[in-house]
């Protein structure tokens, strides 16, 4: 008679077949059991555990929709899809347990079928554009504001189901949006067992018009969507040439997309004008490339 064993380790169930009875026999095994390393266990793992496992080996695909508004402030309205842009920047890096849907996408799927942005504020409009996206899961959120505070709240929802599965909820000093951003993806990923890589700190601004037009082009940046990421600061410098994070990240979004004599020129500019930026050094190295 054949008698299992699991292994329980990395993430995978392995099954072992106990040996025969002669062989056993000339082994020393202690209680019927082929020792193989720390974590063998006589029982198979629970269903629980085998989910976690299945979620942990298996890539997700997630669609992720502009955040509501809820400032009643349209000078906010940038952050409807910086934030997500932010929240897309922190998960990208783990493709392997995760399948961002482009929003370029989503726009695509709104033109392609006569749908309107006010779509996505129904549960038959998001569950539409959820399928027709072939994502499994859709992130949907919305943001207020107080004094210098932002909150903001995310949720996750099963798009076949609609169930909500995971509610996450972030307050920080608007000049710390990167934070705020950081702990919903958090949020996110702990879901789909994935880590998160942290990124730079978001430049302290106390310019909101500014500090939006920084969270969109450092959402493209951390993308690697560099060529999207030149306007956002280009904006900022127009109005502040003096601006030292505009013309750093610039440089940087044409050293990433490859325009290497642009980069060399915005890198030239900043170091004539900042000198003696603690990024300065960086800066010298990068134009040595």
């Amino acid at each position: 008679m054949r008698r299992f064993l699991w292994l329980i380790g990395l993430g995978i169930v392995i099954c072992v077949r106990a040996e025969d009875p002669q062989e056993r026999d000339s082994k020393k095994n202690i209680d019927g059991l082929v020792h193989i390393g720390p974590g063998l266990s006589k029982d198979p793992p629970s269903p629980l555990l085998l989910k976690k496992m299945e979620n942990a080996n298996k890539v997700q695909t997630l669609l992720i929709f502009p955040f509501e508004n809820a400032t009643v402030n349209p000078r906010r309205d940038a952050l409807k899809r910086g934030i997500p842009d932010l929240v897309t920047a922190f998960l990208s890096p783990y493709s392997d347990s995760l399948n961002i849907i482009d929003r370029d996408r989503l726009d695509d799927l709104l033109s392609e079928h006569a749908l309107k942005r006010e779509n996505l504020m129904t549960e038959a409009g998001m569950q539409q554009l959820g399928r027709l996206a072939q994502a499994r899961y859709i992130l949907r959120g919305s943001f207020t504001e107080s004094d210098k505070t932002i909150h903001v709240q995310a949720l996750l929802y099963e798009t076949e189901s609609l169930r909500l599965v995971k509610s996450v909820q972030s307050t920080n000093a608007q000049k710390t949006l990167n934070a705020a951003c950081q702990t919903i993806a958090d949020g996110i990923a702990g879901f789909f067992s994935a880590p998160i890589k942290p990124l730079a700190d978001l430049p302290s601004e106390p310019n909101p018009e500014t500090n939006l037009y920084m969270v969109q082009g450092l959402g493209f940046y951390y993308q690697g969507r560099y060529t999207k990421a030149f306007p956002e600061f280009m904006k900022i410098l127009q109005k502040e040439p003096k601006n030292a994070d505009a013309r750093y990240w610039l440089g940087k979004s044409f050293a990433g997309a490859g325009l290497k004599e642009q980069a060399r020129l915005e890198f030239q500019q900043f170091l004539a004008m900042f000198a003696k930026d603690s990024r300065a050094p960086e800066v010298k190295i990068m134009m040595g490339k």
